[in-house]
This record gives structure tokens, sequence and C-alpha cells, in this order.
């Protein structure tokens, strides 16, 4: 290597990117392998690779049973060197009764910073009382735990807890829990009542993951320091109809926030309670305070199944999420990423983009971007031949949501075209008689909202009851659905029923 004719650092930074970088969100993913196999081969080639290979090869560390743990330290008495190597430690147990010392493997760790615990096989805490006193003594920086897939894990929740808040040094915490928690009311007040006055005070990234998080965490558990929140839904109720008393004070208390990512893997389709704007982005979002430090969010869907894509496109218009987003005055990024058949064409995206600027009016369209992902687990959108069409006039119109048999919404049209003078409804349309709805870039805010208001008619509804429907009302998110009373009818109907109706005409 004397004589190489590329320099060592580059050597050293190939030998680093052999394993790709994950995004922020996914830095900790407990399933990722360790130790790539590549970095031991990068270990025989020369003398001067060997200190960067060794660095990256003992870099992570992982124990699932007492052997690993009994040879791992057979290895450092050997060559003591190779402790100054690890900075990750990954317990993975493989049942109860594999109990890995933490402490002890720590104590030969000087520069451990990031400790990731898979408590999924484990059915019950293995661990003596205090246990989190004494792994907070090194400044562990980083910290993932993944919760057990067993049918009581109160006292690995409560525990864990303790371990959070014990970690001044702590900065980016990921957790993952897939089973539904038996934490009782009385857990919850316990939590409270232990909770340190600083707890959390330098953390700055949060990532949740998984299902039945929010209706469990303990008040203020976070702190006011986060700067990166990620939220990634699997399967859980919609935010909007539980009331998550301590996750939407905790999304209040974000005032430093500066990058949302919020993943729904499996929603209900648009208009629906659980729908993935409705049930899940908008009171998210809703609850997070003004300010002007929040400059990216994504959004991203997946087990869409066979949702319509227009439907999608009208429940963004009509909840008004740009005029939330307007709360927002320094944001410089809006990404959606959307799922789409692996055998889509690349002007889906553009597809994509050009009706999202049409659906969020207010929102500057250089900062809308689309990401596609074409290896959807769940499913991709119902079929629509328009979409595989690369040479449509996407231009003119951009969208037409085939909701019935009424005619379309003409370009050079009035206001008046929708009603008489007196306000009443159309003589051809009836209270139940349905539109075409058409989104175009083309059109401005006001033409979309006579189209709003002329469906609105048909229902029977008036336009100023808009206003009473949940996506409109913050309030409302943890409240029971109001009621709407159709014009001149006595029949009653709930938010989710009158939505149905708007966008499905039933």
């Amino acid at each position: 290597m004397e004589h190489s004719r590329l320099p060592i650092e580059l050597c050293e930074l190939v030998i680093d990117l052999v394993r790709e970088p994950l995004p922020w969100w996914r830095r900790h993913e407990l399933l990722q392998e360790s130790t790539p196999r590549q970095f031991v081969k990068y270990t025989l080639v020369c003398f001067h690779w060997l200190p960067r290979a060794r660095f990256l090869l003992y870099h992570t560390v992982a124990f699932e049973s007492p052997v690993q743990v009994e040879l791992f330290k057979r290895s450092i008495t050997e060559n003591p060197s190779l402790v100054d190597n690890v900075r990750e430690l990954k317990l993975d147990p493989r049942s109860d009764i594999a109990y890995i010392p933490v402490v002890l493997l720590m104590r030969c760790l000087p520069y451990l910073r990031t400790l990731i615990w898979n408590f999924a096989r484990q059915n019950a805490w293995a661990y003596p009382p205090r246990h989190h006193s004494l792994v907070a003594r090194l400044p562990i920086t980083d910290l993932a735990i993944r919760y057990p897939h067993a049918a009581s894990n109160r006292t690995t929740w409560m525990e864990t807890f303790r371990l959070i808040w014990s970690l001044d040094s702590l900065q980016r915490l990921h957790l993952f829990n897939w089973v539904p928690l038996d934490v009782t009311l009385s857990d919850m007040q316990q939590l409270n009542a232990i909770r340190p006055l600083r707890a959390c005070a330098n953390l700055k990234t949060v990532v949740l993951e998984g299902k039945d998080f929010f209706n469990f965490l303990p008040e203020r558990v976070f702190g006011v320091s986060v700067t990166k929140l990620s939220l990634i839904f699997r399967m859980n109720p919609p935010i909007s109809g539980i009331p998550h008393v301590a996750f939407l004070a905790q999304l209040r208390s974000l005032s430093l926030l500066k990058e949302l990512y919020v993943w729904v893997e499996v929603s209900g389709k648009p208009g629906t309670d659980n729908s993935a704007i409705g049930g899940y982005i908008m009171p998210i979002l809703q609850h997070l305070p003004p300010q002007d430090c929040l400059q990216t969010i994504t959004i991203r869907l997946d087990g869409v199944g066979d949702h319509r894509r227009d439907l999608f496109l009208l429940e963004l218009s009509t909840s008004k999420l740009d005029e939330l987003l307007t709360r927002f005055t320094n944001l410089q990024s809006l990404c959606f990423r959307l799922p789409e058949w692996a055998n889509s064409g690349d002007h889906y995206a553009q597809h994509w983009h050009t009706l999202l600027q049409s659906s969020l009016l207010k929102v500057p369209p250089k900062i809308i971007s689309v990401v596609i992902d074409r290896d959807s687990r769940w499913g991709c959108w119902a079929d629509d031949p328009d979409w595989d069409d690369p040479n449509w006039d996407w231009t003119k119109d951009h969208l037409v949501g085939e909701l019935g048999d009424g005619a379309q919404h003409d370009e050079n049209s009035s206001d008046e075209d929708y009603s008489d003078s007196d306000g009443s409804q159309e003589e051809h349309g009836s209270p139940h008689s349905h539109c075409d709805v058409v989104i175009s870039s083309n059109r401005s805010g006001a033409d979309f909202d006579v189209l709003v208001e002329r469906q609105w008619r048909n229902l029977g509804l008036s336009k100023a009851r808009e206003r009473d429907l949940p996506w409109n009302d913050s309030s409302q998110w943890s409240m029971p659905p109001s009621v709407i009373t159709p014009q001149g009818g006595h029949e009653a109907h709930t938010d989710s029923q009158i939505y149905q109706r708007f966008l499905f005409g039933s």
C-alpha cells in the first residue's frame, strides 16, 4: 500500500460505505445485519486496511446468549485494544433464561455510546431492581428498545422508562412495540410520579414505531427539546378517535421541532375514521404548536389496498391540510412517499406531483416533492387506466373523480351556474344527486370551493355546516362524532356517514 495510487483515506472511505447509511428514522433498525461479512474480507487485504476494517468489524457487537458473552470476554482479554472499537451494543436474548450481563459488559466498553435492546423473545423482565441506575453510569447517547411479544409486558414498559429517564446524555431514542400493552391507569400514575423534572433534557430524536403506544405514554415523557420526530403507525387505532391525552400534550410542547416523519402503514379508505389523512396526519399537525422551526415534513403511506387515488386527493383538499401547513412559516420541504405497483411507469411521480399541487393550493409548489415506493407489501390503489398513460394531458383535467352522473364543471361557468339567486337548490339536482369533481392546477381555490359547495347542496346540506365536521375542529379529535341534520329533513347522520355520502354518493 505504500506505493498505491489511491490514498489510504479514500480506501477507508470505501470501507465505511460498504454498509449503506440508514436514514435517521431507521438508524437503529433492529433486524439489520450487525456485521457485514465484507468487513472480514477487508481485514485480509493488507496491513494498512486492517485498522479501519477492524474498527468497523467491532463497531457493533451483538449477543443472544451468555455463551457469546464469555467468548467476547476471552477475545478482549487476549487483545485489550479491541474494546476501543466498540461503539454499539445489541442485546437480543433468545429466551427468558438467556440472562445477558449488561452492566458487566458495559464496564469493559469505555467508548460505548449506543444500546439496542430487543426484548421480543423474552416474556419477563430478567434484571434486578435499580438496574437502570447501573446502566446510566456510561454516557449512552442512543437507545433503541423493542418490547416483548408476550401478553404481559407491563414490567418491561415500566422499567424501560426508568432507564430512559436516568440517561442524562440520551440524544436519540427508538421505541418499538407490536402487541397490546397491559399497562393500567395506576401504572401510568406511578410513572408520572417518578419522572424527573429534567428528564430527557438532551433528547433530540424520537422514533415511535408499532401499535398501542400512544395511550400509555407518561406525561411530558420526552421533554421539550426534540427536533426530529418519527411516528410509524402499524394498525393503530386512529389518533382522531381516542383521547391520547399525554401524547397530544407532548406534541403541543414540541416548539423546537425541525423534522417530522409520519408513516401510516395500514389505513382505512378516504373518508373513514381511520383514513391516513383524517385519522392520523391532521390531528398530529393540529396539535403541533405554530412555529418557524419546522422545516421538513414527510408523509408516507402504505397499505392503501384498493383505495381510490381521486378520493384520497379529494380528502386532502376538503380537510384543508394546506391551510394547516401555513402555521409553519419556515416549512421548506413537504415530501409524500406513496406506494405504487412494481410495474408503474416513471410518469407516475409527475402525475402525483401535479395533483398534489392542485389539492394543496396554499402550499408553495416548489416545496412539494414525491417519492414512489414500488415494492409495497400491502397493495397499491384501485385500478385506474388513466395513470398508465404517460401521454395523458394532465394540464387540463388533472383529476376526474367519478362520484356519479352529474354534469362536469365548465371552465367558463360562474358561481351562479351552481345555484339560483336565492341560494336554493338547483332545479335539476335532487338532495341525493351526484356530481363529478375536477381538481386542476389551473383552477383557483375559489373554483374548487364552488365544486365542494355544489356537492354539499346536492346532499341537502348547508356549506356553513362544513365547519362542524371533525377535520375542521381540533377540539373534536378526541370527542364522539357530532350529528348533522340535512336541510328540510328529519334524518340524523354522523360525521362519518355524511362524509361517506360526500365522497361516494351513497
